[in-house]
């Protein structure tokens, strides 16, 4: 037998691995085994390892029944594919982690608020794959680098850099197939629950079902709730429409910038800046707002309006505290914020310097005074306000703002008021000694008293 037809290779269909097998025959050297090699064109990928090996067994006349592998080609590396890394991660997710360490389970992200132009994602650019060898040396292509396809709405535009901006505000909604958009309304089917996460957007918002305890739902424009609100938070920066009612369960609050309509109350404290409406009753809830019509009965707390306030009944035969109060500006903590950043930023520092001069000396003193002197007389300083008469100012501003509205404040019993009521305009308040039907309630500019008038 020649020493050829000793070695037994077989070479797989792809050109990628070799195997050898040496059957009995004579002796040869390890160069007679490269030879052989290379008449086979088998140059690449050859382990040294494994000729060490048959080395030993090619010097004997013995047969070497297993098979080993003698030569590995280099397979090619994949391309990196492009991927999108999203600002926020895409919802629902498990829950975000608080800065304290805590997981607020609250949030699922499956909504996330956005401006118009915002960017709310990048495309990571992929990379290309390196070309492989085959043991014969000849080379094996990477496989081509895909560009990444993105289904998007109208409401997003990548740019040229692969940057992902919005292209109106709203909520970034990501659909069960993948799509990603912005829309200026967004409809949630089911209810806000531990399930949705929180919902939060800048713009519209409609809800089909409930908010749930410890639930939030926050919207710079329209919001509409099909359902009820059970201890969750409401807050919508235009109008607000509850189909059910809203109940309060120790958490739950109501906030609209303006009109709201609701069917019933209980336990809430409801705030809105336009016209609230309640179709049925309210039971120990706290009602603020421009103009409130209740037309069911309000049993006991308060209902609170700038202008005026209409109900079908107020008290409670048991006689409970009931509250009707009108001319009343809608909250001091909103007529304090018409004060300037600037004004409490100043009054801060005025604070602080003051706080200074008390710990230095009296030298300091009459140095910081001869100083602040001479800037006043330049005309470049001005002492600033501290926060107590900033308050002040605000207060009176308040003030001031509930003797205009006592002028046409009024307050209108379309059927009982119950005995144990208090009317309230911001004098000297009337609590109702007996039961009245359809009475109006208003305050008399010159006396400064309330006047009570038969709508019979």
């Amino acid at each position: 037998m020649e020493q050829n037809e000793r070695i037994q290779v077989r070479v797989d269909e792809a050109g990628m691995e070799a195997w050898v097998t040496l059957l009995e025959g004579p002796a040869f050297s390890i160069e007679d085994f490269r030879a052989h090699l290379a008449a086979m064109d088998l140059s690449a990928g050859i382990s040294e390892r494994v000729l060490e090996t048959i080395a030993h067994a090619i010097a004997q006349e013995s047969a070497m029944t297993t098979e080993v592998s003698i030569a590995r080609g280099r397979p090619p590396e994949p391309p990196t594919p492009p991927t999108l890394v999203l600002n926020d991660p895409a919802g629902p997710v498990a829950g975000v982690l608080l800065p304290d360490g805590r997981l607020d389970l609250r949030e699922r992200l499956l909504i996330v608020p956005v401006e118009e132009s915002q960017q709310i994602g990048q495309v990571q650019p992929g990379k290309q794959g390196k070309d492989g060898q085959d043991i014969f040396g000849e080379p094996v292509p990477a496989a081509p680098l895909e560009e990444i396809s993105i289904n998007h709405g109208d409401g997003i535009v990548i740019d040229e850099a692969g940057h992902l901006i919005s292209t109106q505000t709203g909520a970034r909604t990501i659909s069960p197939d993948g799509k990603i958009d912005v829309v200026d309304h967004h409809i949630h089917p089911g209810s806000v629950d531990l399930a949705s996460g929180n919902l939060k957007t800048r713009g519209s918002l409609e809800v089909a079902r409930d908010v749930t305890t410890g639930m939030t739902v926050w919207a710079t424009a329209d919001v509409k709730i099909g359902g009820m609100i059970d201890g969750g938070r409401v807050y919508a920066g235009a109008s607000l429409e509850i189909k059910g009612g809203a109940i309060g369960c120790d958490s739950g609050a109501v906030h609209a910038e303006g009109d709201l309509s609701v069917r019933h109350a209980l336990g809430i404290r409801i705030q809105c800046g336009g016209r609230l409406t309640v179709a049925r009753s309210v039971s120990t809830s706290h009602l603020i707002a421009n103009e409130i019509d209740i037309q069911g009965k309000i049993l006991s707390d308060c209902a609170q309006a700038e202008t005026r306030i209409i109900v079908q009944e107020a008290g409670s035969k048991a006689g409970g505290p009931c509250i009707l109060r009108a001319a009343y500006p809608m909250s001091l903590t909103s007529t304090n914020s018409e004060t300037s950043k600037e004004e409490k930023t100043q009054a801060r520092k005025g604070k602080a310097v003051t706080s200074l001069r008390d710990r230095k000396g009296r030298g300091s003193r009459s140095v910081s005074r001869a100083t602040s002197k001479g800037a006043t007389r330049k005309g470049r300083t001005e002492k600033p306000r501290t926060q107590k008469q900033l308050d002040l100012e605000a207060r009176r501003k308040w003030r001031n703002r509930q003797r205009e509205l006592q002028k046409t404040a009024v307050i209108e019993v379309i059927g009982v008021a119950r005995a144990g009521c208090r009317i309230d305009f911001g004098v000297a308040p009337l609590i109702l000694e007996e039961s009245v039907g359809a009475r109006r309630f208003r305050v008399d500019p010159k006396s400064q008293k309330i006047i009570v008038e038969s709508m019979e």
